[in-house]
């Protein structure tokens, strides 16, 4: 019986692959964090190299904020996250502002708020502030800045507020504003919030797991959103991995073989061809049709 469950559940996950494979392009959003993407005018496809700058507090208005170890933690997350997107890991987050500071661009903080206030709320994006991102992409030779940004220092979770997350996108050939994306507002866990009053450390570090849990679904919708292709096939090798695993588990008893050896015997009778060989090439077949 074991063995006929195996069987059933190899067919199972093939199926799986095979529907997965069929409709990867229509990878709907990870559900329970949806995510608000805008294409600008500055989308670029052929981007490559982006960094990320340090995340950007948007009710205190303060940049790499050191204080806010949660908001840190978000801002190192989205720094990875956007280095695998692209497929190069450019240096970003303190590195920026030394290069900013390097290039005597005085006004680079005002900018990145002028950036953020434009994408998010209803001010202008000044030329200044397109030179001054402009200027750092050239410099450093990289083709985009990233933004991350939280719409609220995060203690003001543990008072009941609700947080959010962006990513603003500015492309270095345009000058322009590549896209937005924009999470669900987060909350901390009820419990946390209590726990906060006794064990502060304890609930942000409770916190702090489920915001980078948060935030990797953030990134992995903006994936799906620039590059569906890469994250279906990350998918799809997942599950052939699975069915080869399963598939990886024909090491019967030998109760498991004397239970299938009639089935065997007659497949070769009827159609000269015994159930291992049979399974196999059905296998084969399928992975072919993928």
């Amino acid at each position: 019986m074991k063995k006929l469950f195996i069987t059933l559940l190899n067919l199972n996950l093939i199926f799986f692959v095979i529907v997965n494979c069929k409709t990867g392009s229509q990878m709907k959003m990870e559900p329970g964090n949806q995510v608000s993407f805008n294409k600008k005018e500055g989308y670029n496809e052929s981007t490559r190299k982006v960094s990320t700058l340090l995340i950007y507090n948007k009710s205190s208005k303060k940049l790499g904020d050191l204080s806010d170890s949660i908001a840190n933690v978000i801002g190192a997350t989205i720094d990875t996250k956007v280095s695998q997107i692209y497929g190069e890991s450019i240096v970003g987050g303190q590195a920026i502002n030394e290069l900013a500071n390097k290039l005597k661009l005085k006004d680079f903080d005002k900018a990145v708020q002028n950036i953020v206030e434009s994408q998010l709320d209803t001010a202008t994006l000044t030329n200044d502030s397109k030179k001054t991102f402009s200027t750092i992409i050239e410099k450093g030779k990289i083709d985009a800045l990233a933004i991350p940004v939280i719409s609220s220092n995060s203690d003001k979770m543990f008072q009941g507020e609700k947080i959010q997350i962006h990513l603003i996108v500015f492309d270095g050939k345009s000058s322009n504003i590549q896209y937005v994306a924009s999470s669900d507002l987060f909350a901390a866990k009820p419990e946390d919030i209590t726990l906060y009053s006794s064990k502060p450390d304890q609930a942000k570090a409770n916190s702090t797991a489920l915001m980078i849990e948060n935030t990797n679904k953030f990134m992995l919708n903006i994936q799906m959103a620039i590059k569906p292709n890469s994250v279906s096939n990350a998918v799809a090798e997942t599950q052939k991995e699975s069915v080869k695993d399963a598939v990886s588990q024909n090491n019967d008893s030998p109760k498991e073989k004397e239970f299938l050896e009639p089935l065997d015997n007659w497949l070769k009778s009827k159609i000269k061809i015994g159930l291992g060989p049979l399974a196999i090439w059905i296998v084969g077949i399928l992975i072919l049709i993928i």
